[in-house]
C-alpha cells in the first residue's frame, strides 16, 4: 500500500520505521497488481529518474511460471498530442522492452530522441484475461538525448520474444534470450525447443518497410530436429524486421495463438539473394510420418545443404523396416519448377540407403524422399517423406542424369556406367551387381552378354551401336526375365551439344560464385560506409546540441511551463462551482446566482476555446469559437486569435492538398495565396515542403520539354536503327523501365523502337507529360542507375544524339529522386527481369508445377471457427 498511498498517521504504514512524505514521493510508483503478478524490482527503486546520457533501462524480476503479458505506454505532453512523436514516428518506438527467460526477468530500454520530460507506464495481463491492469509508473528527466537512437518497427505487441504465450504452449527459446536478434551475414535462426507437444502447427510472417510481406516470406523456412524447431530466415537488405510467430497445437482443436515477435537487425544484406524453393508452408525435413515408415536422416541431419564445388552430394538415410523408397528433385528458379528427378539414384544396403545427386544448373533445388512399408501397390499413397533444401554453388562437370530404372530391386547395385547419355561407336565398360540372376546381357542390336565375376557381379564392354536410340541393362532369372536399367544412346551432334550446353552451365556457375563474392563485399562496404556516417552524424548532432544547450533547455522548460499552468487552468472554475451563494434577500441572491454562473460559463467556454487552440484540431475549434460567440464573447481576445487559427488551418489543408496533388500551377497558386494572407510565418514547416516540391516539379518540367521538344530528325535517328549500338539500345532499355515498361519487353528492339513513337495513347509524349517520380518503385530506379553507370553523357551523345536526350532524361529523373530522398535506396537491391515484371504486374500466368498423381485422403473437418494469423503467412505441420 505504501507504494501508491501514504496514510497521515505514521502508525497506519505497518513498517517497523515509518517512511516521510518526502521519501513517499520519491519511491517507485507500485500498483496492488504490481505485486499480484510476482513483480520485484531489479533496478530504479525510484520512481523519478535522471539520466543524461538519453537511455534508460528498467528491470523487473519475474517468478518461476510467469504466464502473463506486459505493455507499456510512453508519453511526452498530456495535451498537445504532436510532442508524442518526434522524427516521424510515435514516442512509443524508442521503447525496447523483451522478456530473458533465462534470467527471468522483464527488461524495458527507453532512448530518448530529445531532452524533456517523459512518463511511461507499464501495464499487464494475464493471459485469458478480457482486461490489463496498471501495475507501474515511473517519471525520467532526460537532461541529454541519445544522438544515435532510431525508432523501432511498430508492432502489434509492445513484448518482443518469448513470453508468457510461447512459455504456455509449450516453445521453450533455445539459442537466444530475450527478443532482440543481430543477424550475422544477412541471415537469422531461432530455435524452439518443444517441452508439450511432439507436434505442433505454425504461422510465420517476416515483415519490413521496405520490402512486401509475401515476397519476405519466400525468404524463410522451418524444420524440425529431435524435438526442437528451427526457423531460418535470409534478409534481403540491411535494416531492420520484425518476425512474427503463431503456433498451434495439433491435440487439440484450439485457434493459432501470437506466441512471439522477434525484432531482427541486419547491418547488411545476404549475399546470396535466392528465394528458397517452395514448400508446403515453408517446413522442410520430416514432413509426415503418418505412412508407416520413418525416415531417419543419417550424413544430413540438417535439412539444409551447401554444395559448394562439387556440384554433387551423397545423402544417406534408414528406415527402421523394409520400404520402398523414391524421390523428387525440383530445382526453383523464381516459382518456376524443373524436374531434375532423373538426376537422382537410389542405392540401398538393408535399411539403410543412399541418394547419389547431382546438380546440372546452379540455384535453390528441393529434393523430396517418399517412403511406403514394401510391398503395397504403386496406388498407395506415399505419406512419408522427408525434404532437403540444397543450394547449389556450382553445377557438376559433365553431368548427365543417371540411367533409368525399369526393374531394379533394391538389393541390385550399379557400379558403372552411371551416365545415362552414352556415344556412339565408344567403347563404355559395364559393371553390375545382381543377386538372383542367372545371366546378364545388354538389349541391343548385338545381345551382348556380361561376364559373371562370382558374388553376383557382372562385368563387360560394349560399344553402343549408332543404329539404336536405347540401350537395356536386362537380367535372366528363375522365373522370369526383367529390364533393369535404361541408357540413352546420343547422337554425335547431340553429344556435342550436350557438352556445350553443360561448359556454358559451368560459367554460369563461376559467373554467380564471382558476383555472390563481389554482393558479399559490396554489402561490407556499404555496412561500414553506413557506420561512418552515423556516427559523424551523431557527433554533428552532439556539437549542435553542446553549442544551443542553454537555448534548447530554455525552451523544453517554457513548453513545460505551459504545458503544467494549462492543466490547472480548471481548477479556479471549479472551486466557484462548489462555492455558496449568500445574500441577505431572495432577489439579490438570485441576481448574484445569476451573475456568477454567467461568469462561470463563460470562463468555461474560453477554457475549452484555450483547449481547442493548444490541441489545433479544426472541430473542436470551430465549435468552441461558435459556442463564445452565442454567449456574447466575439471580440474577446482569444476568440479573435481561434477565428485566425481557423483560417490559416483551412489554408494548411489546402496546401496540403496542393502538395499531394503534385500539379505544379495549382501548388504555385496556392504558395502565393498563403504569402498574400501573410499565413508564411505560421506555416513555416509546410511553406518549406510545398516551395521544395515546387522546384522539383518546375525542374521535372524543364526535363520533360528536353524530350517533348526533340525534333522529328533527331527521332526519326532512332527509329532507323535495325540494329542499333549497345548504349543506345541500354539507354532506351532504362528509360522506358523508368516509366514502366519491363525489360523483357524491351530486350526485342522491333518493340522497342515502336513505343518511340511520339503519338497515340500509350504514345511516347504521353507517357512523358504523365510520369510522376513519386510512382518510381525504388528496385526500378536502382535497376535503371546500374544501366545507366557505365556510360557518361558525352559518350552517349557522340554515339546518338537522341540517346543522348533520353540519357539526359533518365539521369535527371533520377536525380530528382535522389534529391526527394536521399538514402532512400542504398540499401534496394535492383530489379531482376522476374521482379520487374512482379512490380510491374505483368507477371505470365505461372506454370503448372510437378505433382505426383496420387490419392489425397480428405482433410478432416472441423465445425470450430478457427481464427488464423493473415492468409500471407506461411504454415504448416511439424513433428
Amino acid at each position: 500500500m505504501i507504494c501508491s498511498h501514504l496514510p497521515e498517521d505514521p502508525a497506519l504504514q505497518l513498517l517497523a520505521r515509518p517512511i516521510t512524505s518526502d521519501e513517499f514521493e520519491m519511491m517507485a510508483y507500485l500498483r496492488l497488481s504490481y505485486f499480484d503478478f510476482g513483480l520485484h524490482s531489479l533496478s530504479k527503486p525510484k520512481c523519478v529518474i535522471f539520466t543524461n546520457t538519453g537511455d534508460v533501462t528498467l528491470e523487473f524480476g519475474l517468478p518461476e511460471n510467469s504466464e502473463h503479458t506486459f505493455r507499456y505506454a510512453l508519453y511526452k505532453a498530456a495535451l498537445d498530442q504532436t510532442r508524442d512523436r518526434m522524427n516521424g514516428a510515435q514516442l512509443k518506438q524508442y521503447v525496447f522492452m523483451d522478456v530473458s527467460k533465462k534470467q527471468k526477468k522483464l527488461r524495458v530500454h527507453i532512448e530518448f530522441p530529445w531532452i524533456g520530460k517523459y512518463k511511461i507506464n507499464l501495464n499487464g495481463k494475464a493471459l485469458g484475461w478480457n482486461y490489463s491492469s496498471e501495475l507501474c509508473a515511473y517519471v525520467i528527466h532526460c537532461q541529454k538525448p541519445k544522438f544515435t537512437c532510431k525508432p523501432h518497427p511498430l508492432a502489434d505487441r509492445d513484448l518482443w520474444g518469448a513470453g508468457g504465450e510461447a512459455e504456455a504452449i509449450g516453445l521453450e527459446p533455445v539459442n537466444h534470450d530475450g527478443g532482440l536478434i543481430i543477424a550475422e551475414d544477412g541471415q537469422a535462426e531461432m530455435a524452439f525447443k518443444m517441452t508439450l507437444a511432439k507436434y505442433m502447427q505454425f504461422k510465420y510472417t517476416l515483415e519490413s518497410d521496405d520490402i512486401d510481406q509475401q515476397t519476405l516470406n519466400n525468404y524463410v523456412i522451418h524444420y524440425v530436429i529431435d524435438g526442437e524447431v528451427y526457423f531460418l530466415a535470409k534478409l534481403p537488405t540491411y535494416g531492420k524486421y520484425v518476425f512474427k510467430l503463431f503456433a498451434k497445437d495439433t491435440r487439440h482443436h484450439t485457434d493459432f495463438q501470437h506466441v512471439s515477435n522477434y525484432l531482427i537487425t541486419s547491418d547488411m544484406g545476404c549475399a546470396d539473394q535466392k528465394e528458397f524453393p517452395k514448400s508446403e508452408s515453408g517446413q522442410v525435413g520430416l514432413m509426415d510420418d503418418s505412412g508407416g515408415v520413418t525416415i531417419t536422416p543419417v550424413s544430413h541431419r540438417r535439412p539444409l545443404i551447401t554444395c559448394k564445388n562439387k556440384g554433387e552430394v551423397d545423402i544417406t538415410m534408414s528406415t527402421e523396416r523394409d520400404a520402398e523408397i523414391s524421390a523428387h528433385l525440383i530445382r526453383d528458379d523464381k516459382g518456376n519448377a524443373d524436374d531434375f528427378s532423373n538426376h537422382v539414384f537410389i542405392e540401398r544396403d538393408g535399411k539403410d540407403f543412399t541418394l547419389n545427386v547431382t546438380f546440372p544448373k546452379v540455384g535453390m533445388y528441393l529434393l523430396t524422399v517418399f517412403a511406403r512399408p514394401a510391398g503395397r501397390s504403386d496406388d498407395d499413397e506415399r505419406a512419408t517423406s522427408f525434404k532437403y533444401v540444397i543450394n547449389v554453388k556450382q553445377p557438376k562437370w559433365q553431368c548427365t542424369p543417371f540411367p533409368r530404372p525399369l526393374e531394379w530391386d533394391n538389393e541390385f547395385r550399379l557400379i558403372e556406367p552411371k551416365n545415362a547419355n552414352l556415344e556412339p561407336d565408344k567403347e563404355v565398360h559395364f559393371a553390375v551387381i545382381v543377386p538372383g540372376a542367372t545371366q546378364v546381357y545388354l538389349d541391343n542390336a548385338q545381345k551382348s552378354a556380361l561376364a559373371s565375376k562370382g558374388q553376383d557381379r557382372w562385368e563387360g564392354d560394349v560399344i553402343p551401336s549408332s543404329g539404336d536410340a536405347e540401350l537395356k541393362v536386362c537380367g535372366v532369372f528363375e522365373e522370369n526375365n526383367k529390364s533393369l536399367l535404361a541408357y540413352q544412346i546420343l547422337t554425335r551432334s547431340l553429344t556435342k551439344k550436350v557438352e556445350e550446353e553443360q561448359a556454358q552451365r559451368m560459367r554460369e556457375g563461376e559467373l554467380a560464385q564471382k558476383q555472390e563474392a563481389s554482393r558479399r563485399q559490396k554489402e561490407r562496404e556499404a555496412a561500414e560506409a553506413r557506420r561512418e556516417r552515423e556516427e559523424e552524424e551523431a557527433e554533428r548532432k552532439a556539437r549542435d546540441f553542446e553549442e544551443n544547450r542553454t537555448q534548447y533547455e530554455e525552451e523544453e522548460a517554457k513548453w513545460q511551463e505551459e504545458e503544467g499552468e494549462f492543466e490547472v487552468e480548471m481548477t479556479p472554475t471549479i472551486e466557484r462551482q462548489s462555492t455558496m451563494v449568500k445574500a441577505e434577500n431572495p432577489e439579490e441572491a438570485w441576481d448574484k446566482w445569476k451573475e456568477q454562473h454567467t461568469d462561470m460559463a463563460s470562463t468555461m467556454m474560453l477554457t475549452r476555446l484555450h483547449q481547442a487552440t493548444r490541441l489545433r484540431e479544426r472541430e473542436l475549434l470551430t465549435k468552441a469559437v461558435r459556442d463564445c460567440k452565442e454567449a456574447g464573447l466575439a471580440d474577446h481576445e482569444a476568440v479573435v486569435k481561434a477565428e485566425r487559427l481557423l483560417r490559416v488551418l483551412a489554408m494548411k489543408t489546402k496546401l496540403q492538398k496542393a502538395v499531394d496533388g503534385r500539379e505544379l500551377n495549382e501548388l504555385l497558386a496556392t504558395i502565393q495565396e498563403v504569402e498574400d494572407l501573410g499565413f508564411d510565418k505560421s506555416l513555416q514547416q509546410e511553406m518549406i515542403v510545398a516551395r521544395c516540391l515546387a522546384d522539383h516539379l518546375t525542374r521535372l518540367l524543364q526535363l520533360k520539354l528536353v524530350i517533348l521538344n526533340m525534333d522529328k530528325n533527331t527521332m526519326s535517328e532512332i527509329r532507323r536503327y535495325d540494329r542499333p549500338p549497345a548504349v543506345v539500345h541500354q539507354v532506351l532499355r532504362a528509360t522506358f523501365l523508368l516509366l514502366g515498361e519491363d525489360e523483357k519487353t524491351m530486350s526485342d528492339w522491333k518493340k522497342c523502337r515502336a513505343f518511340c513513337n511520339p503519338n497515340g495513347k500509350e504514345g511516347l509524349q504521353r507517357k512523358i507529360m504523365t510520369f510522376d517520380t513519386k510512382k518510381v518503385h525504388p528496385e526500378l530506379m536502382a535497376r535503371c542507375k546500374e544501366l545507366l553507370d557505365e556510360f557518361s553523357v558525352t559518350e552517349v551523345q557522340r554515339i546518338s544524339a537522341g540517346a543522348g536526350t533520353f540519357f539526359v532524361w533518365a539521369k535527371g529523373v533520377m536525380s530528382e529522386v535522389e534529391r526527394q530522398n536521399p538514402s532512400g535506396d542504398e540499401k534496394v537491391v535492383p530489379a531482376s527481369i522476374y521482379r520487374q515484371q512482379v512490380i510491374l504486374n505483368r507477371l505470365p500466368p505461372s506454370p503448372p508445377r510437378f505433382r505426383r498423381n496420387r490419392r489425397r485422403k480428405p482433410p478432416a473437418t472441423d465445425t470450430n471457427t478457427v481464427i488464423t494469423p493473415p492468409e500471407s503467412s506461411r504454415s504448416g505441420n511439424v513433428g
